[in-house]
């Protein structure tokens, strides 16, 4: 050991003894005020991870289930034998029932009896696009044993004939696991 850190250690040592002569006591460690200054980079440390977290959870959302379909009828539709309504089966195993002949209404609506039948064991939902890819009508969820007779526009088509893909997306009726999609091209007539 060092003569000078010897002499420190005694010099210490000797200002601990309260002989009277001491004015105070000297503590062995140095008291920095260090730790003051590492909270200021501690609560940045935290407001950072709350950003990057946050920014994270707003790019990547916790998935939610799509809505069900405010106009469902529970039951089985007649619609008119005009509407070449007939029974599709998808690969998956699933099945539904939806009219082949599709005609815009009016109001822009389009009347295609989409049937989940009853006895199917998942929930159906259906989305119709133009070439481009853009949903011109989409439903909500339909459960075992409802349907829907007509979806209302989300984009404005002009009056007439249009190519259509409708894609028919299924989900286990819980979990939302999917069970398959199915694609079909159709002709969407004008009113």
């Amino acid at each position: 050991m060092s003569q000078r850190l010897k002499q420190t250690i005694m010099h210490t040592k000797a200002d601990r003894v309260n002989d009277g002569n001491a004015a105070r006591i000297q503590g062995v460690r140095v008291r920095t005020g260090a730790y003051k200054r590492k909270i200021p980079v501690i609560l940045c440390a935290v407001v950072l991870a709350a950003l990057v977290f946050g920014t994270y959870r707003a790019m990547n959302p916790p998935y939610a289930p799509p809505p069900f379909e405010p106009e469902a009828v529970a039951g089985t539709p007649s619609p008119g034998a005009d509407m070449g309504y007939g029974k599709v089966g998808a690969e998956g195993g699933f099945s539904f029932w939806v009219a082949g002949v599709m005609y815009q209404q009016q109001d822009g609506s389009l009347e295609l009896w989409f049937t989940n039948p009853a006895g199917s064991e998942v929930n159906l939902m259906c989305e119709i696009q133009t070439e481009d890819g853009t949903v011109v009508y989409k439903s909500g969820v339909l459960r075992p044993g409802e349907y829907v007779e007509r979806l209302q526009p989300l984009a404005r088509l002009a009056g007439e004939a249009v190519p259509i893909e409708m894609k028919v997306y299924a989900f286990e009726e819980n979990t939302w696991y999917s069970k398959g999609t199915i694609s079909l091209m159709n002709t969407l007539q004008p009113y």
